[in-house]
Order: C-alpha cells, then sequence, then structure tokens
C-alpha cells in the first residue's frame, strides 16, 4: 500500500472495529454454491499462494520497484500466469500490457475472462513495491505482504475461473497495476484510460496486503460506495468462515488503487489488514506472511466474484 497516508492507519479503535463484525460458518455454505463452483473454489491453495509469494517477495526481484528490471521481468510473469489461467489479453494493440504515463515504468498487466453481456467485475492488486536501500546488509524491501500477496491472490482467483466451463452474465477483468507506491499511477492511467466503459463496471474488488495479522481477519473498507457489492461479500462469507471488520478505516480508501475507479465513479471495496512491524521495511519477508489468510480472501473474493457476475443487472444501479 502506497505510503503517503498509511501511517495513519493505527488511529482507529479496535472498540469500533469489533462492532462490524461477520464471521460465517464453513460447514454451511459449500453446498450452497454448486459442485463445480466449490471444487474451482478449492482449487485455491495456501501452498500454490506461498509459492507465488516466494518468487515475487525474493532477494532476485530487488524489491520491484515501478522503473526497474525486476518490475518488467513481474510483469511478464504475471502476464504468463493469466494466459496460463485462460483469459484474454485486454492492454494496449490487444496484449497483455497497458503502458503507464511514467516512461521506463513496467506496464499494468491485463486479461479479462469473458462474459454474455457488456457489464464487467475488476479485480485488481499492486505488484510493485520499493527500491533497495543504499546501505545496510539487508538492502531489499522484498514486499511479501505489499504486495505479492495481493498479486498471488488475483492470479490464483483467475485460475479458479479458469476451472469453469460456465459462461457469465458479465466479464471479469484482472489487472495487476503498477506504481501504486508512487502514488497510484498505474491505477489512475487504467482509469483515464479503460479498455472498457466505465459506466458498464459492476464495482472494484483491490486486494492490498493480505497475508498478516490473525489467519482469520481482514477488513473490508467501502461499503458505503458499494452498497450492491456487499451481500455478495456477506453471502460468500457464510462458506468461508473470516472474521470481517467492515468499514473501519474509511480514510483506507484513498491509500490504495481502489481510490483511483472509485473517483470514476466506479463502486470499490478494499480488502487489507492493519499496520505490522514489517510494513515498507525491509523485513516484510515471504516466510511471514500467513498462506492460509490468503487462500481464505482469495476464496471469498472468488465466490463473491460469481455471484456479482452471475446476476443479470447491476446491483449497484447506474454509477
Amino acid at each position: 500500500m502506497n505510503s503517503i497516508s498509511r501511517r495513519y492507519r493505527n488511529c482507529a479503535s479496535l472498540a469500533l472495529g469489533l462492532s462490524f463484525v461477520t464471521a460465517g460458518m464453513a460447514s454451511t455454505g459449500d453446498e450452497k454454491i454448486g459442485e463445480a463452483r466449490q471444487l474451482a473454489m478449492k482449487s485455491i491453495q495456501a501452498g500454490d499462494l506461498q509459492k507465488l509469494v516466494d518468487f515475487l517477495a525474493s532477494d532476485d526481484m530487488n524489491g520491484r520497484s515501478f522503473k526497474s528490471a525486476e518490475a518488467h521481468e513481474a510483469s511478464k510473469y504475471i502476464a504468463k500466469q493469466f494466459k496460463e489461467a485462460g483469459l484474454t489479453p485486454l492492454g494496449d494493440d490487444g496484449l497483455w500490457f497497458q503502458n503507464i504515463e511514467i516512461h521506463e515504468a513496467a506496464p499494468n498487466v491485463v486479461g479479462i475472462r469473458k462474459g454474455k453481456g457488456d457489464r464487467f467485475l475488476l479485480i485488481t492488486a499492486h505488484f510493485d513495491h520499493l527500491p533497495p536501500k543504499k546501505t545496510g546488509d539487508d538492502r531489499i524491501f522484498n514486499g511479501a505482504d505489499d504486495n505479492a500477496s495481493g498479486t498471488s491472490a488475483i492470479i490464483e482467483i483467475a485460475r479458479a475461473f479458469g476451472e469453469l466451463d460456465e459462461m457469465f452474465e458479465a466479464s471479469i477483468v484482472f489487472v495487476a497495476f503498477n506504481a501504486e507506491e508512487r502514488g497510484l499511477v498505474g491505477s489512475r492511467h487504467f482509469a483515464k484510460h479503460p479498455p472498457l466503459d466505465l459506466k458498464k463496471a459492476i464495482g472494484i474488488i483491490n486486494l492490498d496486503m493480505v497475508s498478516r495479522g490473525e489467519e482469520n481477519l481482514i477488513f473490508c473498507e467501502g461499503g458505503p460506495s458499494a452498497p450492491g457489492m456487499l451481500p455478495s461479500i456477506k453471502k460468500a462469507n457464510k462458506t468461508i468462515g473470516l472474521e470481517i471488520r467492515f468499514d473501519t478505516h474509511p480514510e483506507w480508501m484513498r491509500q490504495s488503487d481502489q481510490w483511483s475507479l472509485l473517483k470514476e465513479g466506479v463502486p470499490a471495496l478494499y480488502f487489507g489488514v492493519d499496520d505490522h512491524p514489517d510494513y515498507h521495511k525491509v523485513t516484510d519477508h515471504a516466510d511471514k506472511i500467513l498462506a492460509k489468510l490468503i487462500e481464505r480472501v482469495a476464496r471469498l473474493t472468488f465466490i463473491a466474484a460469481v455471484d456479482l457476475v452471475s446476476k443479470t443487472e447491476n446491483t449497484n444501479g447506474e454509477h
């Protein structure tokens, strides 16, 4: 997540958070989502997510700073994963990549699972992090939680959709944004130069830092902007059983890529964890993540997305 205002995140009280919690019972929901969808959901596995984070947050990736060779390598790697998941390119000139306005910066990576109509749901995460320190024994900002975790989640969600043969009412657009840490540059460019008409967007679900804290706790912000999306989240959680704290940190909405789309009128939900001692430190290492938490958040997002793109009408109305 962008560091400009993230340092203020801890000021919200835990007591407030406890007033806005839902938790489902995993044993009660599986039979309600259909056997094929259940199997697709269960294809999202902590072990696979850990391997993706291990690669993206390795020392060899040197922090994935937005202009670096490693950021370009990451974008190509993500495009390869999107292709293997069965997505169709939706970047510039029919390719996977959408160039952004910063010279030499790595591009956004954009793919689509096409549906029947012209509506679409965005599922997003940023893949960039920070440049290495100039001195010290450990100089690399690995960015495992921020945001190899979210990037890995959207890759595995795309793979889960690839397990399904059905054609949905709406499309699902997956975007891995670059230069979030530079000030939401990649998402701002996408919002100003969208490959599809944003008036047709059901909404955006953005995953940024989804792998630290408690193994069954996640925060969800943006409910007031996306009242039509929240029922799908809560319905999905009857299967997953996460503890979700809703709308306890409204300031977070300005601090990651959902803000760029929200400013254009797109309903937006953000999933993330609270600050931790390794946030924007060289100690944000892959061996510290909670892969099971990423699995649960990714499965939740998948089930909710299936529900949203199965509807014949825009649940949020015109925007």
